[in-house]
């Protein structure tokens, strides 16, 4: 959305060769994300013929071999969809795909875990972003969301970037305080989770200043014009606004633990995710694109109702 912002304003003749693109990145991130989810299943299937013998892969519904079948298909599938748009979101999600496998089987279990976590989240955030940049020609580029920066590597921009970091912090924090939830103990991933969970909402809140403050002397950005919202005020007020429930709650089960106190921090925290991307998304694309993605917390809390948010 940051990066195809210009021409959702623009709506000029290029939308029908923006469409389709930004149709196959959206398949090709669901595909990537849905591959990860069966491979974890098939990493973890030893675990969970112990633990969770309900599951359809322990108690044999669905075959193993199905399953890992359907599991690296579906991250060709999605490599194949993001090359179709670009050769640079190719690459990105090749190295989304490498950082999905790292996390569900050798490392899911050693300290980098949340890393490897945070950094899927930060790929995936850059291939949406990268297969604007593709779709959308040069000139027209540099005349829209020039607000961005100047791409420093692969058509990422630095605000763009910043963005992608802030969210890879955030997902770092959850996945790192959720790591004993289990347990509930008083334990170092608590705070060092709440950390991360602040340090990314603060570098989201403070990324559009990004621009401004890497330009050139000579040549300085004015990183508060071309948005849709103030981006010095009301946008970081935004993003406090959606993020702060989270971290009271994660205050609360880091000064008294529980599984059930950190088990809702996580919940909330992986449900703030949505209003965080919502409010990405009026900065750079409007009111209806943003409101169309806080849409969907009505499906989500529905599902959170009838299914364990993890």
């Amino acid at each position: 959305m940051l990066g195809a912002s210009g021409w959702l304003r623009s709506g000029d003749d290029s939308a029908g060769s923006v469409w389709p693109s930004m149709a196959m990145v959206v398949a090709s991130g669901i595909a990537l994300y849905w591959g990860g989810m069966v491979l974890n299943d098939v990493f973890d299937i030893r675990a969970d013929r112990r633990a969770r013998s309900e599951r359809p892969l322990p108690r044999r519904e669905i075959r193993l071999a199905d399953a890992r079948l359907v599991g690296w298909t579906l991250l060709v599938i999605g490599i194949i969809l993001a090359s179709l748009v670009g050769v640079v979101s190719g690459v990105i999600a090749m190295l989304l795909s490498i950082c999905i496998v790292a996390y569900d089987g050798p490392f899911k279990r050693t300290r980098i875990a949340s890393v490897l976590m945070g950094g899927c989240r930060v790929l995936s955030f850059l291939l949406g972003s990268t297969a604007a940049h593709s779709v959308i020609p040069g000139e027209q580029w540099q005349g829209r969301v020039s607000v961005l920066g100047e791409p420093v590597w692969m058509h990422i921009t630095p605000v763009t970037f910043a963005f992608a970091i802030g969210m890879g912090l955030y997902i770092t924090g959850v996945t790192t305080f959720a790591r004993r939830e289990a347990i509930g103990d008083r334990s170092m991933h608590l705070p060092l989770g709440w950390f991360g969970m602040t340090l990314g909402g603060v570098v989201l809140a403070l990324a559009p200043r990004v621009a401004g403050v890497i330009s050139d002397v000579d040549m300085p950005v004015d990183w508060t014009r071309g948005w849709q919202i103030d981006p010095a005020v009301i946008f970081p007020a935004t993003i406090a606004l959606m993020i702060v429930p989270t971290l009271a709650r994660g205050w609360t089960a880091w000064q008294s633990p529980s599984p059930k106190r950190i088990q809702l921090t996580i919940k909330s925290a992986i449900m703030a995710i949505i209003p965080l991307m919502a409010a990405i998304t009026m900065l750079g694309a409007g009111a209806i694109p943003s409101l169309c993605v806080f849409a969907l917390i009505i499906p989500s809390t529905w599902l959170a109702r009838r299914f364990r948010v993890t």
